[in-house]
């Protein structure tokens, strides 16, 4: 840095952006961030080389160089069908091969849809019935502690507890 003073600092930055303004080399980052899609994309073909589940090769698959390999993606929601190009044929490719970013925006639109889990009985670790579970409500309505009702049904007492305040089981009255 130039400057130790802040205001000197900040004074001597928005001078050199000013003058560095129509400067296509000065802009480090592109105009608009990567879209979700993109990231995600990135990061699975990022995981995949390091699961082994993708190799990256040493040279491009178009003009043969030996340079550093990046994976380019003509649609971001396969993210693991890539072509493996070098950095100029990787721009190059870009501008003659546009996203589809109309449908990437109405996919990134759309609501994530809920995971469909198994409730009562058919949750797989399920200790319980639906017949205990309302017989451990009646009891606790009576009056019943839940210290004597969780060992009755061989469960914790906690379970027990979650149930009586339908915390679990809520599908259940």
């Amino acid at each position: 840095m130039p400057h130790k003073d802040p205001i000197t600092r900040l004074e001597y930055h928005r001078e050199w952006r000013r003058k560095h303004a129509q400067d296509p080399q000065a802009k480090k980052y592109p105009q608009t961030p990567p879209s979700r899609a993109a990231r995600r994309a990135h990061w699975r073909v990022k995981y995949a080389l390091k699961t082994g589940r993708l190799v990256r090769p040493s040279e491009c698959s178009t003009c043969g160089r030996e340079a550093f390999i990046e994976a380019a993606h003509q649609d971001y929601t396969r993210p693991l069908d890539v072509r493996w190009l070098c950095h100029f044929c990787h721009r190059a490719w870009d501008a003659q091969h546009p996203k589809d970013l109309e449908r990437i925006k109405e996919m990134e639109a759309k609501p994530p849809v809920p995971r469909a889990t198994a409730r009562g009985m058919a949750h797989t670790s399920s200790k319980l019935t639906d017949r205990d579970v309302l017989t451990i409500r009646a009891l606790a309505a009576e009056g019943h502690s839940v210290s004597r009702i969780a060992p009755a049904f061989g469960v914790a007492r906690k379970t027990v507890y979650d149930v009586v305040q339908h915390r679990s089981w809520r599908h259940l009255p």
